[in-house]
């Protein structure tokens, strides 16, 4: 009596295959069991090919020769040859894109900061992506100076953390300027979408003084591609500034 074809899957159906194996038989006159079919999830991970190895053991009724193991390979999307210059293949350390490469970029996630207001007197800013990766992605951050009106005096403390994890608190005036000269690298690890929050905290001075505008921009990345949010704005300002749009007494903003 020939056995019943199995589909697994649940999740639980597959792993449980994957940690104790089923048996199978090759029939009597026969000498090949069926096709064992593995039918792959097209997840949204950006990773490397990845090997499926299945042995046999405990036979019955023959011996075990020397094909015992079988490797089969899973390769991401666009993965066609690891073994020439493939532009489309994270196994590629030459790679610029691929299928499941992340898109990465900057956003302002408390974009206005108000001088000497106690709990809103700080600046945020996020590097996400938009899929999980395998890999850590690392970008370089710094300030676009062409489109800011800031300078280090402008700027209490930062807050960030670097690509090895640590977190750095800035807070001399050498420190921040070699902040916004230079700019930082900062790391989205591996099995996460965003890496820590970039904290910019103002400085409350006595300098009368329009809105002024900290602009970050994301460039060198590693392992994702950038995307239209390479760019990310935070606004700085006065005492007493609420509206720009209405006749406000207490704004340089308004004229």
């Amino acid at each position: 009596m020939r056995r019943a074809l199995r589909s697994l899957t649940t999740q639980a159906e597959i792993q449980d295959f994957l940690d104790n194996g089923v048996s199978v038989k090759i029939e009597a006159g026969s000498t090949e069991a069926p096709v064992i079919t593995i039918n792959v999830a097209d997840d949204a991970i950006y990773e490397k090919s990845e090997d499926l190895v299945l042995d046999i053991s405990n036979p019955s009724n023959a011996a075990i020769g020397p094909n015992g193991s079988a490797t089969g390979t899973i390769f991401d999307e666009d993965q066609v040859d690891n073994d020439v210059d493939n532009p489309n293949n994270p196994d590629d350390p030459a790679d610029p894109v691929d299928g499941d490469k992340p898109v990465v970029g900057i956003i302002a996630t408390k974009p206005q900061a108000v001088e000497g207001e106690a709990g809103n007197n700080a600046l945020e800013f996020t590097v996400s992506q938009n899929n999980q990766s395998n890999f850590d992605t690392t970008v370089d951050v710094k300030l676009n100076s062409g489109a800011s009106d800031i300078d280090a005096a402008d700027i209490d403390s930062i807050v960030y953390t670097d690509a090895t994890g640590t977190e750095i608190t800035l807070t001399t005036q050498a420190e921040i300027q070699d902040f916004l000269d230079n700019g930082v690298s900062v790391k989205i690890e591996a099995g996460s979408t965003e890496a820590p929050v970039i904290t910019i905290n103002v400085a409350d001075d006595a300098i009368y003084e329009k809105s002024e505008d900290l602009v970050l921009d994301i460039s060198n990345p590693s392992n994702a591609a950038i995307g239209p949010n390479g760019s990310a704005t935070g606004t700085i300002f006065d005492e007493d500034q609420v509206d720009n749009d209405v006749d406000n007494p207490n704004n340089p903003d308004d004229p």
